[in-house]
């Protein structure tokens, strides 16, 4: 399977370079810096969490993350192998692979934004 490498910072990021702290941080600071971080993450469409905010989930607690939205941002896990048990049709077994494709995708989404935002310069 080819892997697919999204350049996040530049294609989607409001904030490339995220404003530098200078001496102690003070608490406008970090939370100038964590407003940067959110407008980061929620730039990058995806429907976990209700697809309406982004990877905001990524940045927020989950507490936090109830106050914008219903629906839970959980971020996915590793799917696995596809596992097509023995008898499937082919149309099904179709199926189990498009969706196998999609979560691996979703996985590595998730993992690559937040490195994204974790570390900006690679």
């Amino acid at each position: 399977m080819a892997s697919t490498s999204i350049a996040y910072i530049t294609t989607y990021f409001q904030y490339k370079t995220l404003t530098k702290i200078h001496g102690a941080p003070t608490y406008e600071a970090l939370q100038e810096m964590k407003d940067q971080l959110k407008a980061n993450a929620a730039s990058v469409n995806t429907n976990l969490g209700g697809g309406a905010n982004g990877h905001l989930g990524i940045v927020l607690t989950p507490t936090e993350y109830r106050n914008v939205s219903n629906t839970p941002y959980t971020r996915p896990n590793h799917p696995g192998r596809a596992v097509v048990p023995a008898g499937t049709t082919n149309h099904e077994a179709s199926r189990i692979h498009r969706q196998h494709t999609e979560d691996l995708r979703e996985f590595r989404e998730a993992i690559d934004v937040k490195q994204a935002l974790i570390n900006p310069h690679p």
